[in-house]
């Protein structure tokens, strides 16, 4: 149980850090701290509506690791909420995560610039399918790359919309042969040209995505005032780690069996006031590589993860993190991350993580 811990729980000093963080309310809908701590400093470079989105994202010290490389969390959100980006469309509900599989092919280091490109795969009614492309910018070469679900639970009844294809000679077809009307249909049934038009402000395609990505500047600026303190590579748990960590409290530990307790504070909820999808990525990480926690040994890598989301957890629920190792062949180790409601027993999400260790330290 003291060894887990030292790699789960946080100190007295790291806890108070986190705790006097000042995490401003929001509305439904607008982008929350999480959001602001996850992407400021992303640069929006080019938008295909529908179709791509190309951003530009230089690794900041708040979003390293232990290791100093940019935190596999961090990578999932950045895919998560890019890839959300190119199914977006204003004036429809958010898109919710359902599934998201990363391989994590290289690591990114502290400044260096990357570029994120999230491309639509295809939509079928009101589900997407996206992959996000993490690349080192002067080198080429791909950090990670990500393939992501999304469903759009409701489509708001839009006039626009129905003005638009009314117009359209080939609506009136396609409304003859089903005899539908309703705006449900249309848009599962109607191509991508058309959801461009939906926008009654048609301020451009540049500017419909960064109402998605975009930060105000009080939002950049509460990030900016982050005190992220210096420190090498190596040296005990990162501001990352704490941030995503603080109030994790480890239960039970057996072999190959670890069980969390987590209460889901403000820090860590999207703009619809549920625990981020990142923030439940970065918790299926750390969760799965304590598992295989050995002291003196070097940390696990993680290699690929795979998680589905099967519903929410708003602020302030109970959790319970159970981590069960699923094998182990040479340095490889594979772990079983579930995340689920304590006081109802419903599964949050499931995560499948594999894991390599890389060297074994001279002290073995």
């Amino acid at each position: 149980m003291r060894k887990v811990n030292k790699s789960l729980e946080l100190t007295q000093d790291e806890s108070e850090a986190v705790s006097q963080l000042v995490i401003p309310a929001t509305r439904y809908g607008e982008s929350s701290f999480y959001d602001a701590f996850a992407l400021r400093g992303i640069r929006l470079d080019r938008v295909e509506p529908g179709v791509l989105v190309v951003c530009s994202f230089k690794v900041p010290p708040r979003l390293t690791d232990r290791s100093g490389n940019l935190a596999n969390g961090a990578i999932a959100n950045l895919v998560d909420i890019v890839g959300g980006a190119v199914a977006y469309v204003p004036g429809l509900s958010m898109n919710v995560s359902v599934d998201i599989s990363i391989s994590y092919i290289s690591t990114a280091k502290l400044h260096d610039e990357l570029e994120i490109t999230s491309r639509m795969l295809g939509r079928v009614g009101g589900c997407s399918g996206t992959m996000v492309i993490l690349r080192n910018k002067t080198t080429g070469e791909i950090i990670a790359e990500g393939r992501h679900s999304l469903f759009r639970s409701h489509v708001s009844p839009i006039p626009k919309l129905v003005q638009v294809l009314q117009a359209d000679k080939a609506f009136t077809q396609l409304k003859s042969r089903n005899n539908r009307d309703d705006v449900i249909f249309i848009f599962m049934n109607w191509p991508e040209r058309v959801l461009r038009e939906m926008d009654p402000n048609d301020e451009g395609k540049m500017e419909r995505a960064k109402k998605f990505l975009g930060l105000s500047q009080d939002e950049s600026e509460a990030v900016s005032r982050l005190a992220v303190p210096e420190r090498q590579a190596g040296e005990g748990k990162s501001f990352y780690d704490t941030f995503a960590l603080a109030g994790n409290r480890v239960v039970r530990v057996e072999p190959g069996l670890i069980v969390c307790n987590f209460k889901v504070p403000p820090r860590l909820t999207d703009r619809t006031g549920k625990l981020a999808s990142g923030a439940i990525a970065n918790l299926v990480d750390v969760a799965g590589i304590s598992v295989d926690f050995v002291e003196g040994l070097p940390m696990n890598v993680s290699v690929d993860m795979s998680i589905s989301h099967l519903s929410t957890a708003k602020l302030d629920d109970e959790l319970e993190i159970i981590s069960k190792r699923l094998g182990q062949r040479g340095g490889c180790t594979g772990a079983l991350v579930l995340v689920r409601n304590k006081a109802t027993g419903e599964i949050i999400a499931e995560g499948r993580l594999s894991m390599f260790r890389t060297q074994a330290s001279s002290k073995l």
